[in-house]
């Protein structure tokens, strides 16, 4: 344990622990890295992104969402390599993710994986959001971001699904594949490594991106787990959350768990306050010393993800519908007119004017 801690896991006093934590952002050492070692220019990155050069000079090169998705979009054209996102994953050990990866390295089994990759994600990558539910036998796993910015954000979340993938195929054998896997952006070419990384039953163009797997995969042993140091980091993680919910406040981070559960039927506000290790009275009074309200933020959330589905999208108002959680689509229709005053059809018909 004491290697592992030399090694890179921060304590709770390390400057590198509380910058990676202040941080509003990612952290972007490994795709930096990846441009040096292909011969890339960091200059003429950050001349065609207009980026600070000097955010990618630091040990921690944290980096805002959208301008990490723009340097992983630049990086990939460069190299004219289209699936540069699922390669990186797929070469990548968990551990090179920092104090996340160490985390989710030694946690039992696969299940604990997603339990706490759900509750420190966003502690460690700032407005990054994952979520697992149960669809019966088997659990979907989904990640996304809370950003809605112009940056070309397929590269991240092909390679966050990939260096998952990869790590659950190193428990399970090399030739698991999920048994489906959903991607919110458009179907790019198509070629070998995808199948061989996801399988044959991929989908675009979805609410979400994220993968299905079987109830017991998830009871899957991770070999090499160090209890022990488990507990050592999960006691920097809990401080760090205490942090995040503090310093972003509630309100965000109430808006961000609805975000991440709109195709969870039944979401409610017991269940935001349970994410939040909070009662639902403690939740409303925050919620309503900011003047709102979990019903008003929940309407404001699936406003946005409606809208932005049905003007930047080509899927049925049905297939929206399911995606945002309503088992009928008659009660989505309600629901958007309620909201916006027009039906969807109405609304979608205003936007391709």
């Amino acid at each position: 344990m004491e290697n592992a801690l030399a090694n890179g896991i921060p304590n709770r006093g390390d400057d590198y622990h509380l910058r990676q934590r202040q941080a509003s952002g990612i952290v972007s050492n490994w795709l930096v890295q990846k441009i040096e070692d292909n011969g890339l220019s960091l200059s003429q990155a950050c001349s065609d992104l207009q980026i600070n050069p000097k955010l990618l000079q630091t040990q921690l090169s944290v980096l805002p969402f959208e301008t990490y998705n723009h340097l992983f979009q630049w990086t990939a054209d460069q190299l004219n390599n289209p699936h540069l996102g699922i390669d990186i994953g797929q070469s990548m050990e968990m551990r090179d993710l920092g104090a996340l990866g160490y985390l989710l390295s030694n946690v039992p089994d696969l299940f604990a994986f997603c339990q706490v990759t759900a509750k420190y994600l966003s502690t460690f990558q700032r407005n990054a959001m994952f979520t697992f539910e149960s669809l019966g036998e088997a659990y979907l796993l989904r990640y996304g971001v809370t950003l809605q910015g112009r940056a070309n954000m397929s590269q991240d979340a092909e390679f966050t699904l990939s260096i998952m993938t990869n790590f659950f195929r190193r428990q399970l054998g090399e030739d698991w594949v999920p048994d489906a896997v959903y991607f919110s952006h458009p179907s790019p070419c198509e070629c070998d490594i995808k199948t061989r990384v996801f399988g044959d039953n991929i989908h675009y163009d979805y609410a979400y991106n994220g993968f299905v797997v079987s109830e017991p995969v998830l009871r899957t042993p991770i070999s090499n787990a160090d209890a022990k140091l488990l507990e050592v980091i999960l006691a920097q993680a809990d401080q760090a959350l205490e942090d995040v919910i503090s310093e972003e406040g509630v309100v965000k981070y109430v808006r961000l768990l609805i975000a991440a559960s709109l195709s969870k039927e039944g979401f409610n506000s017991d269940d935001a306050a349970a994410e939040l290790h909070m009662t639902r009275r403690t939740l409303h009074r925050h919620l309503q010393r900011y003047g709102t309200s979990f019903q008003i933020l929940r309407d404001e959330v699936l406003k946005e993800a409606s809208q932005q589905a049905l003007a930047e999208t080509y899927a049925s108002v049905t297939d929206i519908a399911m995606q945002l959680g309503f088992s009928e689509v008659s009660a989505f229709v309600r629901c958007f007119k309620r909201l916006t005053g027009k039906t969807p059809t109405q609304y979608r018909q205003l936007m391709m004017v």
